[in-house]
């Protein structure tokens, strides 16, 4: 089974690539959050993929929030195109509750000192837009891989 990961984001759009042969996830290049539906068309097509799995930001008390609904639209957007391409895709959400503290906490383990706020502010715009798009690629890879858990789950 082949299925992609995506981490939407209002700039950029992260997405992560698994292919049962190798059971490895991989984070692919993040794309503009403009160009995305286009892009994960793309991947779809070109690596076969069978499955998508698209993160789902739910407030800590399971409510929904502004970010919510836009994914809500995007997918909605996504199912569209993908269906007026011929491809017949199950694109299911996942919770991605506390992803990003989980994927910043990793990225931060090991550095010396000044870590949080601080840090943060002492980055160059560069870096923190490398950062931005980092981070959406390393959270699609975990949405990605909750949702595989999840999926593998279902099928015993």
């Amino acid at each position: 089974m082949r299925a992609i990961g995506i981490d939407w984001g209002e700039k950029f759009v992260g997405i992560a690539f698994y292919d049962d042969r190798d059971k490895v996830i991989v984070p692919l290049a993040p794309v503009l959050s403009s160009e995305a539906l286009d892009e994960i068309v793309k991947i779809c097509e070109e690596r076969g993929v069978e499955l998508i799995f698209l993160g789902f930001p739910v407030t800590l008390n399971g409510e929904l929030s502004r970010v919510s609904r836009e994914v809500l639209n995007f997918k909605e957007s996504l199912e569209n195109l993908l269906k007026e391409k011929g491809l017949k895709l199950e694109v299911r959400l996942v919770d991605e509750r506390l992803s990003s503290k989980f994927i910043e906490s990793v990225f931060s383990a090991g550095k010396a000192g000044g870590q949080g706020r601080r840090t943060r502010r002492k980055r160059s715009r560069r870096d923190q837009l490398t950062w931005k798009r980092l981070k959406h690629s390393y959270e699609a890879v975990d949405i990605l891989s909750r949702g595989l858990s999840d999926f593998f789950r279902e099928q015993r």
